[in-house]
């Protein structure tokens, strides 16, 4: 590895568990998906962030590519529900999660209902 690389890294872990935290106060402690207690741990791979919209979805809308499609989850639902579509309830929570971090209305139009799901038909 050169000296660049081994520099980047332990930033980008970092970046990684003050994202993980950020949307875990935003999602009051609760999985974007099962809707239980995730545990509050920032470094493990166990809480991963879920595409809301699925990224095979979104490959053919670049445009839709950005912070406000992911919600933070259990590895385990994440894996679960793989490319699957969003449930409404989801989206309302993804829309909410985007308000409460800070994400304006004009930014996360793009996958807000109904719009997003008339895309994904």
């Amino acid at each position: 590895m050169s000296g660049e690389q081994d520099c980047q890294w332990p930033i980008h872990r970092f970046a990684m568990q003050m994202l993980r935290r950020r949307y875990y106060e935003a999602q009051n402690g609760h999985c974007g998906i099962c809707g239980n207690r995730m545990k509050r741990s920032f470094t493990t791979n166990k809480l991963t962030f879920d595409h809301v919209w699925p990224k095979a979805w979104s490959a053919a809308h670049p445009e839709g590519k950005f912070l406000g499609n992911l919600l933070l989850t259990h590895e385990r639902c994440n894996t679960g529900k793989a490319d699957g579509l969003p449930s409404p309830e989801q989206v309302e929570l993804l829309h909410s999660v985007n308000r409460s971090i800070g994400f304006h209305a004009g930014e996360t139009a793009f996958w807000d209902a109904p719009a997003a799901r008339e895309r994904a038909a």
